[in-house]
Formats: C-alpha cells, structure tokens, sequence
C-alpha cells in the first residue's frame, strides 16, 4: 500500500518561495510545486480546457491530491506508466456533475506531456 500524501510530503524536505510550497526532487534539478496553481497553469493552456477554468481547476486539484504524489512515490517505470494510464483514462472520462470537464484524447495526450515535462519525465 503506497504512503498517504501527508507522509509523503512530510518525508520529503519542503521549502517555500513566493508564498508557494516545493517538494525536491531527487530526479531532477528543479524542485516541484505542490500547489496546485501551478498545474493549472498548465492545463488551462489545453484548447479544451481554456474556456473551461473551473475544469482547469478541479483537473488539477485531482492530479495534486491522487496522481502526483503516487507518481512521486513509484520507483518502477511500469508501475509509472500505469499510473499516466490511470489519469489518461480520468481526463477522457465524460464529464459529470463532480467533474466539470471531459477531454478528447489528443488534449489528455497533450496535458500529459507537459506534466511529465514539468516533472523532468
């Protein structure tokens, strides 16, 4: 059973800039945002998704809370995959009254790209 998200954050050094908090990153050079403005940053450049800045915001509440701390937490690149797959298959599911946006496939592919970017992926 992968750590809880308070313990995964709390085992990593943490830092803080411009009023926002990092966690290091042992892969990279660069420390990642763990709020969830960043993310958003991102997603809400998707054609699909600039019209739409409330999907843009729960797309990256939901990669902050679930996805990002178990790709953080996965040393095999399998297991890594799976869980890209597991968010591929959340961003293209349709929308509903708890989640505010549906993507085709080529923006879930594209949003994917740039958070693995973002992650040194």
């Amino acid at each position: 059973m992968p750590p809880r998200v308070s313990a995964l954050i709390q085992s990593d050094a943490t830092d803080s800039f411009e009023g926002k908090r990092y966690v290091s990153n042992a892969d990279a050079n660069n420390p990642i945002p763990l709020d969830e403005a960043f993310w958003e940053e991102i997603a809400i450049r998707s054609p699909e998704l600039e019209e739409n800045p409330q999907g843009a915001q729960h797309l990256a509440y939901r990669f902050a809370g679930k996805y990002l701390p178990i790709v953080r937490a996965t040393k095999d690149n399998e297991e890594r995959e799976r869980v890209w797959l597991a968010f591929w298959s959340y961003l293209v599911a349709r929308e509903t009254s708890r989640k505010p946006f549906g993507l085709s496939s080529d923006a879930a592919d594209e949003i994917i790209a740039q958070f693995r970017a973002a992650l040194d992926e």
